[in-house]
This record gives C-alpha cells, structure tokens and sequence, in this order.
C-alpha cells in the first residue's frame, strides 16, 4: 500500500502545469490486490515491468533487467524507460537497463517525444528538452515552453515576460519580442510554415524567419490547416482566412477551431446560449448549428453533446447531458446513453477512446463497444 500511495503522489505531482491531454500519462492499473503499477498506453518493447514492494523490469527470460528499488517506472517512448525515486529523481534507460540520464527533481514532463524531442520540468518551474537518445540536449532554463513543430518551440524565459522560439539545439530563431503566455499549454506552434503570435496585444502571423507575412489586427488567431487559420475580428466575429491574409470564410461566428480532417467546429451565440455545428473548408455547413458542445474530427468521429450547460470554451459537467460520436454526415454513430460521465470523454486515436464515469474508466472501439485498453 505504501508504494501505491507514493505512485499515486508522483503520478499526481506530475500533473502540474499540464492540460487534459496529459492527464493520460499518470494512468493507473490494477496489478495486484496490493501493488499497482503506472502505464500509458504504449506497450513495452522488450522488457516487462513490474512492483512488488518496489518498481523495475526484467527481460522475458526473467532476468533483472532495472533493478527493484525505484517508487514507479513505465515504458517512455521511443525504445526508452523511465524510472522515477522517492525524491522525484527521473532516471532514464535504455532496453538494456543502461542509465541514460538523470535528472533531479522533475516534477513535469511530456508523454511521448514529438520532433525528437520531449519537454520535461523541474520542481523550480524550468522546463528543458531530452533528445531522442534520452540526454539533455536543452537545458532547463524556461519558465513556460512547448513542445516542438516543424522545427520550432515557444518559449519564456520569464513567467510573465516576452516569448520568443528556439530551434531543436536551442538556438534563438525568433527573438523574445512577442507578448508571452501565462499557461504553458495555450501556446501555439508553426503549422503550414507560419504560427500565430501575439504583439502589442494584437495577432499576426509569422514564418521561420521571424518575418511578418500577416499583419498583426486580429483579436485571436489559430493554427493554419488545410491552407486556413481561423482568426477573430474585432466587432464582426471569427473567420477564416488563407496565408495571405485573404478572407475566405466571412467571420460569421463567435468562435471558431482550426480544421482537423478539412472539417472545422464554429460556434454561434443563440440568446443566452452557445451552440456549436461544423463547417467544410469551403464554409459549407455539414451538420445544423445545434450542439452545445462539439470537438474536433478525429479519425472519422468528433464527440458533441446536446443538453449541458455551456462554459466558454467547455461544458458544465454538473449538467452533462447527453454524449454521442458523429461521423462527417453529422449521423450519430455512437451514443453514450445511461453513463455518470464525470470527465469529458477523449476523441478517437488508434482506434479507440477512452470515456470517464463516476464508476470507472473504461476504452470503446467504433461501434461502441467495450474494449480493453
């Protein structure tokens, strides 16, 4: 039981700082009547993890791969295993149990790596990079920084001070001029070689170079996908334009999302009410303007729900309401009827989604059934 509560501590402390999305990484299944042992998703390659009073590894042949002395361990990513102490240490390994790094008092790090590279932070709120090979190849010396696209990362080297984006040795490729973020996960990244930025509290769009390629007079502005960003304009609403700044949906909506399968979610004000529809790349509606809530497409399915009361960007779970899977005709495919949804249930990834009750966590594959994770 005790290791248990000190999985359940670590796992918990590396939470801090992230969004929904990486609540995945501190997953818990049950290994025994008293142990438990922290996985994600991702299988081991080679080595078999177990705790009994204490976490290591073996290979198939039961050999003593990581030795029995850590409070938890998982499969990281990329052939990589990482073992944590009771006082935060993280020690990454490799297949053959050797110590690649280690690194004191981590409290916070990404789930996989992305571009080769995986964000992790420190107990004194600095965030720093790990290569692919497991070392530190950027130091941590950021209080806000997000993970790397095509080539780039946001970071701060202050909480509250100017943002600017280092290349994947830790170069500075676009000085810290632009207006910073006050959480690490809002950040935005390159996408379609341009990302948004924010200057003198007005968006604009930038290239690698740091250059300005669209004017900065947007009250918000997204990611480029599938050639359009969606941007907000100040008195008329949200749109999209292309990345020349040319407007190629009209800003007929309260909000707006960036496309995921040429699909986009718009929102409308309906009285007091937000409801949200979607909308194809040519600004064709493809399903009525009537839910009040509705992710992004993710494999063919996007989660909506009808009933609940609307936050501004997330539903009010005090009235849930009723949860379904629609496929890009808006026809209902999967309908969670009767649950205790207690968390907003995840899109689609590999075939599967995993949904959160008051009862349980529990995966469904596409037709709705249950299946193990």
């Amino acid at each position: 039981m005790k290791t248990t509560l000190l999985t359940l501590a670590l796992c918990l402390g590396s939470l801090i700082g992230f969004s929904q999305e990486n609540l995945l990484m501190c997953s818990i299944d049950k290994f025994d009547q008293d142990h438990f042992v922290d996985f994600i998703t991702f299988q081991p390659k080679k080595l078999i993890l177990n705790c009994t009073d204490k976490c290591g590894a073996t290979d198939s042949f039961g050999k003593v791969i990581i030795d029995y002395k850590y409070a938890s361990i998982r499969y990281l990513d990329l052939g990589l295993y990482e073992a944590r102490d009771l006082k935060n240490k993280l020690i990454i390994f490799n297949e053959n149990g050797q110590i690649i790094s280690e690194i004191d008092s981590c409290v916070n790090y990404g789930r996989y790596f992305i571009e080769n590279r995986l964000r992790f932070g420190l107990l004194n709120k600095k965030f720093g990079y790990i290569d692919n090979q497991g070392k530190i190849i950027i130091d941590p010396i950021y209080e806000r920084a997000d993970d790397f696209s095509e080539g780039y990362a946001r970071v701060q080297l202050t909480d509250i001070g100017k943002c600017g984006y280092i290349d994947s040795l830790g170069n500075v490729a676009i000085p810290f001029i632009y207006d910073g973020s006050t959480s690490i996960s809002n950040g935005y990244k390159f996408s379609e070689g341009l990302v948004a930025v924010k200057f003198n509290n007005l968006w604009g769009y930038i290239n690698y170079k740091g250059n300005e390629i669209i004017p900065f007079k947007y009250i918000f502005a997204g990611e480029f996908k599938y050639g359009l960003a969606p941007v907000g304009i100040k008195y008329k609403g949200w749109g999209f334009i292309d990345n020349k700044g040319a407007e190629i949906i009209p800003p007929n909506y309260d909000h707006a999302r960036s496309f995921s399968e040429g699909i986009a979610v718009v929102r409308i004000e309906v009285g007091s009410n937000k409801k949200y529809g979607f909308i194809d790349t040519s600004g064709k509606a493809i399903t009525p303007i009537k839910y009040d809530w509705a992710d992004s497409f993710s494999e063919g399915l996007a989660l909506v729900n009808i009933g609940s009361k609307a936050g501004k960007y997330y539903p009010s779970l005090k009235k849930p309401g009723e949860w379904s899977y629609i496929d890009t005709s808006g026809k209902e495919i999967i309908v969670l009827k009767n649950q205790n949804i207690d968390f907003i249930p995840e899109s689609f990834s590999n075939g599967k989604a995993k949904i959160y009750t008051k009862e349980r966590i529990y995966y469904i594959d596409k037709n709705g059934n249950e299946i193990k994770e």
